[in-house]
């Protein structure tokens, strides 16, 4: 949100990036501690994105995967988001995307 509100005192555009949500197995795996329960990708992902449209900011999530490659799936470092995974990429990425198309139809 201080990105969102910095932009516009100095007149440059800001680009929220490179943001995710590290899975809880991986969280604990990796940091040894567990995600709160009532926190999941999708509610926190999307909570950030919502403040990235409200301050006119673009938006890249880190990172997106997609599945049925020769070798299976891509790569996936915990913060992965896979097409394939509908109940996370249709409101991350799918209807995340449909909202900047909707804010930006009178441009």
């Amino acid at each position: 949100m201080d990105h969102g509100k910095a932009q516009f005192t100095v007149g440059k555009p800001v680009v929220f990036e490179e943001y995710g949500f590290l899975d809880p197995a991986d969280k604990l795996a990796w940091l040894g501690v567990t995600a709160n329960p009532n926190e999941t990708r999708v509610s926190v992902m999307s909570g950030w994105q919502e403040i990235s449209l409200n301050y006119t900011m673009s938006n890249m999530y880190w990172q997106l995967g997609v599945c049925g490659l020769s070798f299976g799936c891509s790569t996936d470092d915990g913060f992965t988001i896979y097409l394939n995974n509908t109940e996370e990429s249709i409101p991350l990425v799918y209807d995340d995307a449909a909202a900047y198309n909707k804010a930006n139809e009178n441009l």
